[in-house]
Order: C-alpha cells, then structure tokens, then sequence
C-alpha cells in the first residue's frame, strides 16, 4: 500500500470535516468498516477536534489538547476496548463509561469515550448501555468503532449517526471504477458494494435535481458531475439495481471473486461505454465548431 493510500485512510471523511466545520457534532457515532480503513485515527481527530485549542483549521495537531490526546493522557477522552487476556467488553467496563460520562468535562470542552471493538460488548455490556444512548449526557461524545453494523444490537445501531471507511484498495477501486484486487473478506466487500450503490445513487441523485446539497459523498462533486454527465438516468439505474444484486449474493457464499469480475465487467460495459459515446460526441462538437 502507497503512502498516499495511508494518507487518504488517516483523514477524517468529508461528513465529519463538514459536520466540524458548522458545529454539527452528534452525541452518538457508529464506525463501522473493514481493519486498516482509519476508523481509529479518525475517532481520534475527532476528539482533537471538538477539544482543540488552535483557532482554525480543527484538529491543529499542536496544541496542548492535541498533544494529550494523541498520547492518550488527555482526562476528558478515554479510549475503551477490551482489556489484556479479555476478549469482550464487560459490564463492569461499561459501568465505568457510565459513571464517567455522567461527570462534567475536566479541561475540554467535550467527553469523548472512544469504544474500540464495540462489536465485543457482551449482552450485559450492550444493554447497560444502550439506556445511556437513549439519554446522553450533556457535552459528552460516544464513538463506536465495529467491522460491522449487524455485530451490534439493533437498538444501539438506530441510536448512532453511522460512517462508513473502507480500505486503500476500496478507496482504488472507487476512484478508479474498476476491480482493484481480490476480496477474500466477505463483510469487506459488503460494505464496499454498499459504498457503491450510496455513490452510484448521488450520481443519479444529481443528474436528476441538481442538487449538491443532497449528496451524500459531496467530497466527491467533482466524480459525480463526470459520471452524471457520462451516463443516462436508464444507465445509472441498471448499475445501482445490479449492485444491489451483487450484493446480495454474498449472502448466499458466492465466491468473492465471482462477484468483483461480474463488477468489473458491468462497470465496464455501461460506465467505459458511455465515456467513450461522451468524448466523441465532445470531439464530434469541436470539430463542427471549429468549421
């Protein structure tokens, strides 16, 4: 993986940039995504950002807030996950959350309790709290970090705002719209097509109304325009109810392969096809006009 591959993961998705940006800041976050797609750098900027003392440009990396979170010593930002020798999150652990979120901030301006692997709270753990989710404590952030949302309770999910992170090789793929390697890891690839159909969706989205306000991947306007202007609403139409497809075989244990070649190919036949249709009538313009 390239350096500007790592890049692109350690930042912080244009959704929590933007959110920082208004002061838009949710009570309860859900991260969900495969290993090695950043959810755990971005839950930290995140907290850097909401107890930043810089004046602009949140999280500034440099201030003394900055400086006690990345070294984990910060008294308002606790990072939570299951302990030495544990392989779950106990009650005990969440009680612990409980009691602190309850206090009022010690230096910063916010509580952030970073929960790593929340997926391995046991029942006990996940229902104590979840009563807390119901009812936040004031200036306190909850951030949850899970490879997926179906590992956790339904009720915890409906409670949290959810981003999703994907990996270097997605982040190809998607830029690129073409098969970027092999997916062993079934929930990977899940929630890569689930990016997909989301991105494909705004495209379609945009080509209808106009609208960039709408969308939800605006940090990618400028591929969405592209693609919005290359393909026809029939097109954008096949593609997304043919991912749906795609994803639903992996349900049924298609093999991974299968199903990113069958991708591939229809990504492209309709998006290759159209760009090419695009560019000559663009060329077929030019040349008339320069007559």
């Amino acid at each position: 993986m390239s350096s500007k591959d790592i890049k692109q993961q350690n930042e912080m998705p244009e959704i929590l940039k933007e959110g920082i940006r208004r002061n838009r800041i949710f009570s309860t976050y859900l991260f969900i995504g495969p290993g090695g797609s950043g959810k755990l750098e971005a839950a930290t900027n995140l907290a850097k950002a909401v107890n930043c003392l810089g004046e602009n440009n949140k999280p500034c990396g440099i201030c003394l807030s900055c400086n006690k979170i990345n070294s984990q010593v910060h008294p308002d930002v606790f990072f939570v996950e299951p302990k030495d020798g544990v392989s779950s999150i106990g009650i005990d652990q969440i009680r612990e959350v409980i009691s602190r979120a309850n206090l009022k901030p010690y230096e910063g301006k916010s509580k952030v309790f970073i929960i790593n692997n929340a997926n391995s709270m046991n029942i006990q753990a996940s229902n104590a709290f979840l009563k807390t989710l119901e009812e936040p404590p004031e200036n306190t952030i909850f951030i949850l970090i899970s490879p997926s949302k179906e590992l956790l309770l339904s009720t915890i999910v409906s409670r949290c705002h959810m981003i999703r992170f994907f990996t270097g090789e997605a982040i190809k793929m998607k830029a690129k719209g073409k098969d970027a390697g092999v997916y062993p890891d079934r929930e990977a690839l899940k929630e890569n097509l689930e990016f997909l159909i989301s991105f494909f969706r705004d495209i379609f989205l945009y080509k209808i109304i106009k609208n960039e306000k709408s969308l939800f991947h605006r940090d990618k306007l400028g591929k969405i325009k592209d693609k919005a202007a290359q393909l026809t609403q029939g097109e954008l139409d096949y593609l997304i109810k043919k991912l749906i497809t795609l994803r639903s075989y992996i349900d049924y244990n298609v093999n991974p392969r299968i199903i990113m070649d069958v991708l591939a190919n229809e990504i492209k036949r309709k998006a290759g096809s159209s760009y090419k249709e695009t560019n000559a009538r663009n060329s077929t313009g030019k040349a008339a006009g320069s007559r």
